[in-house]
């Protein structure tokens, strides 16, 4: 009897974190290959420059704690509306960049609210030399809770990339609300 109530409370635990697994479907962003490099854009990607939160007084505070943070949130507000730069390629598809940096930083982050990605489109987050990327995040990352965040980037910066075809252009939505820079 005690062996099938592990098993049950194993499987249902194993069931639950799949459930809030983020579904990544790989590749890589469409910046990085050949028929955009083709394209001969040389556009310039704006950069958010953040500055550095006290990390001083969080290690004090953090003396003697039971938890382990790692991160302090910054709040912001940046949408494909009021940040990053539109790029419209040749066959009338879209790509959003912007780039995220904050001095010092050992790793960033950031979360999302009002999370909504169309069919077709694809979302990824990358350092500058192009060796660490997540995504690609897609409709199948899409929430009930409209929230969304990414494992850290070992960097003081960090690149975010959307693109959506011709027929997904506007559907999109997502609010940066936090930059989380972690310190350790």
């Amino acid at each position: 009897m005690k062996i099938i109530i592990y098993l049950l409370s194993f499987l249902l635990m194993f069931i639950s974190i799949n459930s809030y697994a983020q579904r990544n479907i790989g590749g890589i962003p469409y910046s990085h290959k050949l028929e955009f490099i083709n394209q001969n854009i040389k556009d310039e990607i704006p950069v958010i420059e953040l500055t550095k939160p006290n990390v001083e007084k969080a290690l004090k505070e953090d003396e003697g704690s039971w938890r382990y943070r790692f991160a302090l949130g910054i709040p912001v507000n940046l949408t494909m509306e009021n940040a990053g730069k539109w790029t419209v390629l040749e066959n009338g598809d879209r790509i959003w960049r912007l780039k995220i940096y904050s001095s010092d930083a050992v790793k960033l982050f950031c979360s999302m609210v009002d999370f909504y990605l169309p069919e077709g489109s694809t979302l990824y987050f990358y350092d500058g030399n192009h060796q660490q990327i997540r995504g690609g995040f897609s409709s199948l990352n899409n929430r009930e809770s409209k929230q969304f965040i990414f494992s850290p980037i070992k960097t003081q910066e960090f690149y975010i990339e959307y693109y959506e075809p011709k027929e997904s252009s506007n559907k999109a939505s997502f609010t940066i609300d936090r930059v989380y820079y972690g310190y350790r």
